[in-house]
């Protein structure tokens, strides 16, 4: 789908990549074009990767704008919100990641405009990349689960499994996709696959979709993505219901979760039954350790 969007020079050296291993595209106004592929950043010149910066491939202002355009399939007003929260999605499982001038109307971002860089994120379904962890998210019932990564680690292609894996389980699930990133939803149809048993929500906050979707759907468990410290009441109320949740948070260790705002509660207050420690030692998705909710290894 990088095609629709990008200017032909593009396309043409992107084509020459084995697309199973381009994960992100960083577009920077009057700066090289980089990729993240393979789990390394490269700069792109037309006759393929480099890490030198001679005859590297740049784009402009212009470009980056008539990339948006086009993004949004020519109708920038009809995506507001998602601009305004600093991204675009595009069929196909792309999620653009924004940068320019917020305007401001009383204290809040309206839109973006004059965009300046961005980074284009390709979904990968990665079938069965969860195999390995799934008899510590599901045994004879849903643990309450969160993966802990830094950025870049694989922990929403392994949510997007993990919900295929609890929908062939013949579980009623709820994905909540505040960023339409896990399902990549375009017009209310899920792009990636997401199961059977899976319904989605998504473009709202987690506060309001937890709320609405217990209430509406009766899920079995919710799966979602990027825990901030203002979602961990909603996480603790939705096990209270008896419904498990499976998510993500970014930090690198239970450490940084005890430093990270309100996250720190779903620490002390053994909400979780199983931190899932990811890396890239060995590319995007390694295990490093799964820890019990008292925070004892269970691979030891």
């Amino acid at each position: 789908m990088l095609e629709r969007i990008l200017p032909g020079y593009l396309n043409s050296a992107l084509k020459r990549l084995d697309y199973q291993r381009l994960y992100e595209v960083r577009l920077r106004a009057g700066h090289p074009v980089s990729v993240n592929y393979g789990g390394k950043f490269y700069f792109l010149r037309a006759r393929g990767l480099t890490t030198e910066i001679a005859d590297t491939l740049t784009v402009s202002f212009e470009t980056l704008g008539e990339i948006a355009v086009r993004a949004c399939d020519y109708s920038l007003y009809s995506v507001g919100d998602r601009i305004a929260s600093g991204f675009l999605t595009v069929a196909g499982g792309i999620r653009i990641g924004l940068c320019g001038e917020a305007v401001t109307e009383n204290g809040h971002a309206k839109t973006l405009k004059n965009f300046s860089a961005m980074n284009i994120r390709v979904a990968h379904e990665v079938g069965g990349c969860s195999n390995g962890i799934m008899p510590y998210v599901y045994a004879t019932r849903p643990y309450n689960t969160l993966l802990v990564s830094p950025p870049g680690c694989g922990k929403t292609t392994f949510l997007r499994d993990i919900a295929v894996h609890l929908s062939a389980a013949r579980l009623n699930v709820l994905l909540v996709d505040e960023r339409c990133e896990i399902a990549s939803v375009q017009k209310g149809v899920p792009q990636l696959d997401v199961g059977l048993t899976t319904d989605v929500l998504s473009g709202c906050n987690k506060a309001y979709a937890f709320e609405v979707g217990i209430r509406t759907m009766r899920p079995d468990v919710i799966v979602t993505d990027e825990l901030s410290g203002d979602d961990a009441a909603a996480v603790a109320d939705a096990a209270a219901c008896g419904v498990a949740v499976v998510a993500s948070a970014h930090a690198y260790d239970q450490h940084d979760l005890s430093v990270r705002g309100g996250l720190n509660k779903l620490l002390s207050s053994k909400v979780i039954d199983r931190f899932i420690l990811l890396d890239d030692t060995h590319g995007p998705g390694s295990v490093h350790d799964i820890l019990d909710r008292n925070l004892n290894s269970l691979l030891a």
